[in-house]
């Protein structure tokens, strides 16, 4: 990440092979990514629905430099469903590098979205864990710098609950799992979404996280 290119952006990668889950109503995810300076760089945007359980691999690396400022964004997405559940891992790495002298207006962000709704073949508990597996921000005080804030929100036959997690505050309420009963026959959807950015003046910065969030249905 530290390495600095001009204008890099390689090509988002996708590998989706169907599994195994006979339950699986629809999987949807959408991914976003950009790197910028001075209105010129890189965007990406990537979005699609399934039928039926399927990984999900996406990949972006940006970068763009220019008039003493590079903005460079690393973004993985990887989603591997299973017979009952799912395990998604979200990475970002982004970063702002600006001498003191330079006025560029820089751009950087990100975003991600999975949603994953199911039809419980059998009554029992849905269980929901959310993982902050790396944390690193440098965010010079009182500056305004790009977050990766986290939510995980579980739907169905009445019920919805929420996980929320911010770098700043860390997990609302302190709650990083949660549990909902599941009736065979009744749909549920599991969402998780991300997304965050900075432009303009934004200063010297950068943040690496990765978020590792599971969800299954353990049946009687």
């Amino acid at each position: 990440m530290k390495t600095q290119f001009a204008m890099l952006a390689l090509a988002a990668s996708i590998i989706s092979t169907p599994a195994m889950s006979a339950d699986t109503l629809f999987e949807y995810y959408k991914t976003t990514a950009r790197a910028k300076v001075d209105g010129v760089g890189k965007s990406e945007w990537e979005s699609t629905t399934y039928r039926e359980a399927t990984p999900i691999h996406q990949s972006y690396n940006l970068s763009a430099s220019g008039n003493g400022a590079t903005s460079s964004m690393r973004y993985d997405l990887d989603y591997s469903p299973y017979d009952n559940g799912a395990v998604l891992r979200y990475s970002i790495d982004g970063e702002i590098q600006r001498d003191e002298e330079s006025r560029a207006s820089v751009d950087l962000g990100h975003g991600g979205a999975v949603n994953h709704k199911f039809r419980a073949t059998n009554s029992g508990l849905l269980k929901v864990n959310f993982n902050i597996d790396t944390l690193l921000v440098d965010c010079p005080e009182r500056a305004v710098c790009m977050s990766v804030d986290g939510e995980v929100t579980v739907t169905g036959n009445g019920y919805r609950e929420t996980i929320k997690f911010t770098p700043k505050n860390g997990f609302k309420d302190g709650v990083s799992y949660l549990e909902i009963p599941v009736q065979e026959g009744k749909d549920y959807l599991v969402q998780f979404s991300s997304g965050n950015g900075t432009s303009g003046g934004s200063k010297t910065q950068s943040i690496t996280a990765v978020y590792t969030v599971t969800w299954e249905a353990q049946y009687d």
